[in-house]
């Protein structure tokens, strides 16, 4: 079997893209006729944020106790859920919304059509975008951004404490919801330094209620490039063992094979 991990939604039954912010021109995009054309394999695909909390389950089997609540924040900011490893998928493989969540009422234009979005305001791209504003610097890069964060330049502070706010505020929140026993927290967001981190942390906190908090482990932990990839791998697995019919499908032994091995 064949495993891909995708940014954006998708609609499962003709397994082709859609609703991709920031590249419209790949909407319509169809997996599985590029797949079945180029590779002659028919792939399952996953939201890229599932592939990485079954990369976090299987590389820390003490995850899979209770209800874990992974959040990666960065160019996008995505949430998955799993309660007792089993993660929560619909129907098309979808984990569910975090980063397009409204935040601020009437708030800044988002990619996605609407206004106040959480990535608005709290996503590497918007925090970026009003530092190159503030600075007037349009070429600055991530790393230098990233650079800036982790020396705790004044000239961008206030922007990444706001970031931090609406980010923390938005997980606090959804913690009060879930009440999971981990919060698992990735992404590029956790190299903006120290007070950026130290802000997150105190905004989660201030609005947990009592229950929540004393339930709740938080976790930074930053993943390699490939992570999405091998998730994406681990799920193929986990949905083949799950289904009989599916294994076979993928894993087909002929009657040779059979025959063979019985006489051993």
């Amino acid at each position: 079997g064949m495993g891909l991990a995708v940014v954006g939604t998708f609609a499962c039954k003709d397994m082709a893209l859609h609703n991709l912010v920031g590249k419209p021109n790949q909407s319509g995009f169809n997996l599985h006729e590029f797949f079945a054309t180029k590779f002659g394999q028919n792939p399952m695909v996953f939201n890229l944020i599932s592939c990485l909390h079954r990369q976090a389950i299987n590389n820390n089997p003490a995850l899979k106790q209770g209800v874990l609540m992974l959040v990666s924040a960065g160019w996008g900011i995505g949430m998955s859920i799993a309660h007792s490893g089993k993660i929560y998928l619909d129907d098309g493989h979808e984990g569910g919304e975090f980063g397009h969540n409204i935040s601020e009422l009437d708030g800044l234009p988002c990619p996605c059509g609407r206004c106040g979005c959480l990535e608005t305001r709290a996503s590497i791209g918007s925090i970026l975008k009003a530092v190159r504003e503030r600075l007037q610097q349009p070429q600055l890069t991530v790393p230098e951004l990233l650079e800036m964060a982790q020396a705790d330049d004044p000239r961008v502070r206030d922007i990444l404490v706001t970031a931090a706010r609406f980010l923390g505020t938005a997980l606090g929140n959804q913690v009060n919801n879930l009440l999971p026993n981990n919060l698992l927290l990735t992404g590029l967001c956790l190299k903006l330094g120290q007070r950026y981190l130290r802000v997150l942390q105190e905004s989660i906190n201030a609005v947990l209620f009592p229950a929540a908090a004393e339930r709740l482990k938080l976790t930074l932990q930053t993943v390699t490039d490939d992570a999405p990839a091998v998730g994406a791998a681990m799920q193929v697995v986990a949905e083949l063992l799950a289904d009989i019919q599916l294994f076979n499908q993928a894993c087909p032994v002929s009657k040779a094979k059979v025959r063979c091995a019985r006489r051993r």
